[in-house]
């Protein structure tokens, strides 16, 4: 790769497309990063604190972020950087994409330098996806014959991703939680939210339930509390009703409980909490 700076115009481009072609869920945490410039071989890119650079500079994952470089950048040379920073908004996280300007895609594309073009049936061009969606795609490993048109998820529907407020402190959470919703039971399984009082737990785990419900409504989703989950498995020991409350707890498709606190000091409520959670990722 020749020592040449890309210009901020071109290197968008180049990150819209890597981020296309980055797996999942990989792709969710290098969205709230933002590409600083590349210089020769090396890329440097910006990320919003240091637990997201140290999380990226991992080695299994930082394999996988080059080997998505190499192949986009069409380089086996180019190397990263790290740096943290102030993340710059780009088309690759907002939520209301622009539509494409077909026009300003050429001249953007014929200012692309020789050393990131693509070589295909012998001419060099750059290969463009389209802008990436701002819905989350579910990819269920669980399917279902009919809409549970009646089921009762006990969300708060007005709990979104689209209206939770991302900062460096709660960046991470909130890429893990869209992770999840991408593909839930399949990766951080289960997955535990810490925090202090009102920085977004129940908005977190009610995006994932309402992400989730939205694309696939087929799975059927449970919000609770952890009162109300100890609650009724005390009314069920007292009404002798236990298998009908282990049916409603472990026949469901994601599980989400709030305040998990509450059980602490509640051996018996945390053993069955634990059968339950056992049971659902069989």
């Amino acid at each position: 790769m020749a020592n040449q700076a890309v210009s901020a115009e071109c290197l968008n481009i180049l990150w819209r497309e890597f981020l296309s072609e980055t797996e999942s869920p990989l792709n969710t945490f290098l969205e709230q990063c933002s590409p600083k410039d590349l210089n020769g071989d090396t890329l440097t890119i910006v990320t919003p604190n240091k637990f997201m650079r140290d999380f990226l500079k991992k080695a299994d994952r930082l394999e996988r972020i080059l080997a998505s470089l190499k192949a986009c950048f069409n380089s086996d040379s180019i190397k990263i950087e790290f740096v943290i920073g102030q993340v710059e908004a780009n088309d690759s996280n907002k939520a209301d994409l622009p539509k494409e300007n077909t026009e300003e895609k050429k001249s953007d594309i014929s200012k692309l330098p020789p050393i990131i073009k693509r070589k295909e049936t012998g001419k060099e061009v750059v290969q463009t996806k389209s802008e990436p969606k701002a819905e989350i795609q579910v990819q269920s490993p669980i399917k279902k014959d009919s809409k549970n048109t009646e089921w009762n998820s006990n969300l708060q529907e007005n709990l979104l991703f689209e209206n939770f407020v991302t900062s460096s402190n709660n960046s991470i959470a909130a890429a893990t939680a869209k992770a999840v919703a991408q593909s839930p039971g399949v990766i951080y399984n289960p997955l535990f939210f810490y925090s202090g009082v009102g920085l977004g737990k129940t908005h977190l785990i009610n995006a994932i339930g309402n992400s989730i419900v939205k694309t696939n409504p087929n799975l059927k989703v449970l919000y609770t509390s952890a009162e109300q989950f100890t609650n009724e498995f005390m009314e069920s020991l007292a009404s002798g009703t236990n298998q009908r409350f282990r049916d409603k707890f472990r026949n469901v498709d994601v599980l989400l409980i709030d305040d998990i606190h509450f059980i602490i000091g509640k051996p018996g409520t945390q053993e069955e909490l634990f059968q339950t959670i056992d049971a659902l990722k069989r």
